[in-house]
């Protein structure tokens, strides 16, 4: 499997931009990012009618955040925690 990373969403939203052909299995996005919100790419991605898969993740579960993505069309899923051990 092959996979990319982006600085940022504006640095993913550029690539898009410059090659609207790409086909992607899908997205993973992150609630919180320099720039530009998961929410904001995924906005600016579903008006340039890009469809793919769009997975989100974050670290702070918010629940104004979650309004937001039910709001977009976003399909909501059970939060878990992850924890390390030592």
């Amino acid at each position: 499997m092959d996979a990319d990373t982006f600085a940022s969403g504006r640095q993913f939203l550029d690539l898009m931009e410059a090659m609207p052909s790409l086909a992607l299995d899908c997205v993973v996005l992150d609630v919180q990012m320099p720039g530009l919100s998961g929410l904001q790419v995924q906005e600016q991605l579903t008006r340039s009618g890009h469809r793919f898969p769009v997975i989100f993740i974050t670290a702070h579960d918010d629940p104004l955040v979650r309004e937001q993505a039910l709001a977009a069309g976003l399909w909501p899923s059970s939060a878990s925690r992850l924890t390390m051990s030592s």
